[in-house]
């Protein structure tokens, strides 16, 4: 499915993130609008950090550094500025830190 949709508030975005995937649509990608894969229903956590990069390895340096942490990049790329991840260890925090 691909929706189009805009937010100017991350924690708004957040929600309805959240809420698509309650409805079982997982976020696949955000290359013009939100695309989803339907799936089972989850509750899930999405969160959304702002950061670019002018080197592709300092990309995966900080996606392998969430994903350590218990968090999933769903979207995003070096230089989208944007990116999603979502919790996939009970253990990890409810917010993100990145530095």
């Amino acid at each position: 499915m691909h929706k189009f949709k805009f937010f100017i508030d991350f924690e708004r975005e957040e929600q309805w993130l959240e809420q698509m995937a309650k409805d079982g649509y997982h976020l696949q990608n955000t290359f013009f609008g939100y695309h989803f894969q339907r799936g089972e229903p989850e509750e899930a956590i999405i969160k959304i950090d702002y950061r670019t990069f002018k080197k592709t390895n300092d990309f995966i340096d900080y996606c392998t550094m969430f994903e350590d942490s218990g968090w999933k990049h769903l979207a995003g790329t070096k230089s989208s500025g944007i990116q999603y991840f979502k919790r996939i260890d009970d253990t990890a925090g409810d917010e993100i830190f990145s530095n």
